[in-house]
């Protein structure tokens, strides 16, 4: 829900509406529960999206927060975190 708050701030209830809407409709969407929590960031609040891309077995997390850099520096659980630059750069646009 995160996410969304920030579209409705930036972009209004309407397009959040819609876009929360179709995310939830992707035919590839897959929901994950996570089982344990981490508690491995200062900021409490981030800590939810460490302990999924744990969960999917993401390959990294995508995002310009600075409050998750102390990530790079862990050794386990491993998560990668990278900018949208450097993602963009994996999808071998």
């Amino acid at each position: 829900m995160e996410y969304g708050e920030i579209i409705a701030r930036h972009m209004g209830d309407q397009y959040f509406y819609d876009t929360m809407m179709t995310l939830e409709n992707l035919a590839n969407l897959e929901r994950v529960t996570p089982r344990f929590r981490f508690n491995v960031l200062r900021d409490l609040d981030d800590n939810k999206f460490v302990d999924c891309a744990i969960a999917a077995n993401a390959v990294c997390i995508v995002s310009h927060d600075r409050d998750f850099l102390p990530l790079r520096a862990i050794e386990f659980p491993k998560v990668a975190v990278v900018d949208t630059v450097e993602f963009r750069g994996l999808l071998f646009i």
